[in-house]
């Protein structure tokens, strides 16, 4: 009988929508290989029901961010939002593994 011996990779849908405190919803699918953040896509940041901005994180620590505003001020928010993100995604994936 087959059985699942370990897991090496996930994708994970990840969200902050829990934080009252947050500025913005913040949602991302994150790609988990070997316990580690391997990639992001998918990530979108939304104030109600708008999106604000869009962004991805590849391997090499490369992030793209498309901005559906052209204010300088709420792309910098954006930007700061998205990067707490993307650390808050670290340190969870690092404090809590995904196991079988």
């Amino acid at each position: 009988m087959a059985k699942y011996e370990k897991l090496n990779g996930a994708s994970v849908k990840i969200t902050n929508a829990d934080a009252a405190d947050a500025p913005y919803a913040i949602s991302a699918e994150v790609q988990i290989n070997n316990g580690k953040v391997s990639s992001i896509t998918s990530g979108y940041v939304m104030r109600g029901e708008e999106v604000m901005a869009t962004f991805s994180q590849h391997g090499d620590g490369a992030t793209h961010t498309s901005y559906n505003s052209h204010d300088e001020e709420e792309q910098m928010a954006n930007l700061r939002a998205i990067n707490a993100f993307l650390r808050d995604v670290e340190a969870l994936v690092l404090a809590n593994p995904i196991t079988i």
